[in-house]
């Protein structure tokens, strides 16, 4: 009798160890480019490829970043490396703790979608989908894409007739003045800006009753982002900001 058991111990010790080694060697595979695989029947999916595997993207002219596969494109397995350098690339998590979706955002049709083994999102939690990450630096103001450039030509678009009223922890809401008749009234706009830290710009702009878009610049990072959340989470603009920077230090290649 003990010596049946001392051999089903051994054949248990001897399983777990060959699951446990396979695990790692799961968690640590290298996913070569086969750009050239049949896609039908399709190649690995999030459910096989390790969420924490760092996939790398290399921008143009810039940064090397290493993205856990969850927070970034969900590519199959045979097409996560075939692009390493890009001119772009996009991102998304959870607020307020930064994790990463279970399932592709761009793929659900709600920002706060109930996800397995997670209590239902309360209304301070929520996806903020970045739909991409370029290389930025301040010769690009000519280029319309830094926030001041944006603003400068609303401002040009309002021929200076224009106000800002302060709005949600230090945004300015942009408003035309100027109208001289009570049925042509003044253009309240839904576009807002920040630049009170030398670092950052951030320029917010919003549909009625829908989304809104965070255009950051961080010039210390040389990077600008657009990222979309919710309409009603727009008064947490700061906590999205602040989050998005520490995912993006967290990830680039010193």
């Amino acid at each position: 009798m003990l010596k049946t058991l001392a051999i089903c111990y051994a054949l248990m010790t001897l399983l777990f160890g060959i699951a446990f080694f396979s695990s790692i060697a799961m968690a640590t595979e290298v996913y070569p480019c086969k750009p050239d695989i049949d896609p039908t029947p399709p190649g690995f999916g999030i459910q096989e490829l390790d969420p924490s595997y760092p996939v790398e993207y290399r921008l143009q002219g810039g940064q090397i970043f290493r993205i856990p596969y969850g927070y970034g494109f969900r590519a199959r397995a045979e097409d996560v490396n075939c692009h390493p350098e890009t001119s772009r690339f996009r991102f998304s998590f959870w607020m307020p703790d930064l994790r990463s979706p279970q399932k592709d955002p761009l793929g659900l049709a709600e920002s706060r979608p109930r996800e397995d083994n997670q209590a239902v999102p309360g209304q301070n939690q929520y996806i903020v989908l970045v739909r991409f990450v370029e290389r930025a630096t301040d010769a690009d103001y000519a280029d319309s894409k830094l926030p001041s450039r944006w603003f400068r030509n609303w401002i040009d678009l309002f021929e200076q007739r224009y106000v800002l009223r302060p709005a949600h922890d230090g945004l300015l809401q942009i408003i035309e003045t100027g109208r001289s008749s009570l049925f042509d009234p003044p253009v309240v706009s839904t576009q807002y800006i920040n630049f009170e830290d030398d670092k950052e710009e951030i320029f917010v702009d919003c549909e009625v009753g829908g989304s809104c878009r965070l255009n950051i610049y961080y010039s210390d990072l040389q990077l600008i982002l657009r990222a979309e959340i919710p309409g009603d989470a727009f008064p947490q603009w700061r906590a999205v900001k602040d989050g998005a920077r520490t995912l993006l230090e967290r990830w680039m290649v010193k």
